[in-house]
C-alpha cells in the first residue's frame, strides 16, 4: 500500500542519516586527534635530548716494543690496540712490514718468527747487528693501520769498576734461607753530561737432587731474581727475572748501595754467584721505565720494556730503545 511503502522509505532514509552522522563524528574525532598529535611532533622534537655513547670509540693502533743492543739481533714486538668495553688489550700483529733504516738508508726488513710459549711473536733481523752511537729507524705498516716510525741510538756503556757485598747476615725462614745483604757496585760515569742506567740484578741458582741411594745429581745452573727486604719470605723466587733499580747519573762517589735479599730452598738449591747488569739506557727507555718505577726503587720480576704511558712512537704506540751492558758478578763467599 502507498502508506506503508511510504513509512519503509522514510525508516530507510533515517536509518542512512543515522549511519552517515555516525561516520561523518567518527572522522571529525578522528581528524581532531590526528592534527594534535601532529602538533605535538615539533614540541617534542624540540625537547629530545641527544644521548651520546658511554664508551669513547678509539682508533686501533700500533704499538712497538722494540730494543737495541749490541751483537744482538734488532727484535720488534708489533701489536695493536684493540679497544674493548673501555679496556685496552694487545693484540698480535703478523703479516706487517717492518723495515730497520739508517739514516735513508734501508738496512734490513724484519722477518716474523713465531713464538712457541704461547707468548705474541716478533719480527727480527736475521743478518744485522746495531752499532753503538748509529741512530736507527725503525718503520711497520700492516693493512688497516696508520703506519707508525720510532728512532733510537745504543748510547756508549758506562763500566762497572768495582762490586761488593757488606752487611751479610743469613736466616732460615720456614723451607728457604735467606741471605740478607748490602749490594755496591761503583761505575765509571761520565760527568761532562746526563747519563741514564738500569741496574739489572739476578741470583745464580744451582739445582741439585739427592737420590734415595744418597747421589747427589746437579744440574744446570739458573738465575732467579733478587728481591727487597721482607718480599715473599718463606718462599723462594721463580726462575727467571731481574730485580730492576733506575738511576741518573751516580748519586754516590762510591756508586750506589742497594739492600737486597736471595732466597733458595737449601734442601735442593745451592746459592752461586750475584750478577749485575749495568746498563746505560737512552732515554727514552729511561723515560718509558719510570712509568713503571721510580727511580731508586727495587722493582722486580720485569724482563724487558713494556708498553705504559710515555711513547716515542709516532703515530702509535711503545718505544724504541737502545742500550749497552756492563756485567759484573760477586760471590755470596767472597765479600
Amino acid at each position: 500500500m502507498p502508506g506503508r511503502e511510504f513509512s519503509s522509505n522514510l525508516l530507510q532514509l533515517n536509518r542512512l542519516d543515522h549511519f552517515n552522522m555516525s561516520d561523518l563524528l567518527f572522522a571529525h574525532r578522528f581528524a581532531f586527534r590526528f592534527l594534535a598529535a601532529l602538533a605535538l611532533v615539533p614540541w617534542m622534537m624540540g625537547c629530545e635530548e641527544v644521548i651520546e655513547s658511554p664508551f669513547e670509540i678509539v682508533e686501533s693502533k700500533l704499538v712497538i716494543s722494540a730494543k737495541l743492543a749490541p751483537n744482538h739481533p734488532v727484535t720488534v714486538q708489533l701489536t695493536a690496540t684493540q679497544p674493548v668495553t673501555g679496556e685496552i688489550n694487545l693484540s698480535d700483529v703478523k703479516g706487517a712490514q717492518v723495515v730497520l733504516f739508517e739514516g735513508t738508508e734501508v738496512i734490513e726488513e724484519l722477518e716474523y718468527v713465531k713464538s712457541g710459549d704461547g707468548k705474541p711473536g716478533f719480527y727480527q733481523t736475521t743478518n744485522f747487528h746495531p752499532i753503538i752511537g748509529h741512530v736507527y729507524t725503525i718503520h711497520a705498516s700492516a693493512d688497516g693501520f696508520t703506519p707508525v716510525s720510532a728512532e733510537s741510538k745504543i748510547p756508549t756503556s758506562v763500566e762497572i769498576t768495582s762490586i761488593s757485598l757488606a752487611d751479610l747476615s743469613t736466616m732460615d725462614m720456614l723451607t728457604t734461607q735467606v741471605y740478607d745483604y748490602e749490594l755496591v757496585v761503583d761505575y765509571a760515569d761520565p760527568e761532562d753530561a746526563t747519563n741514564y742506567y738500569d741496574l739489572r740484578i739476578s741470583q745464580e741458582v744451582i739445582p741439585y737432587r739427592v737420590s734415595t741411594d744418597g747421589d747427589t745429581t746437579f744440574y744446570p745452573m739458573v738465575l732467579k731474581s733478587v728481591q727487597p727486604p721482607g718480599m715473599f719470605l718463606g718462599t723462594t723466587p721463580p726462575i727467571g727475572g731481574q730485580a730492576s733499580v733506575l738511576i741518573q747519573d751516580k748519586p754516590m762517589e762510591d756508586g750506589v748501595a742497594i739492600r737486597l735479599q736471595s732466597v733458595i730452598d737449601p734442601s735442593k738449591e745451592i746459592l752461586g754467584s750475584i750478577i749485575a747488569e749495568l746498563r746505560t739506557v737512552s732515554e727514552p727507555y729511561f723515560l718509558f721505565q719510570k712509568n713503571l718505577q721510580s727511580e731508586g726503587q727495587v722493582f722486580t720480576g720485569i724482563l724487558e720494556p713494556r708498553v705504559n704511558t710515555y711513547t716515542n712512537v709516532t703515530s702509535g704506540y711503545g718505544v724504541f730503545a737502545g742500550y749497552s751492558s756492563s756485567v759484573r758478578t760477586v760471590n755470596v763467599g767472597n765479600r
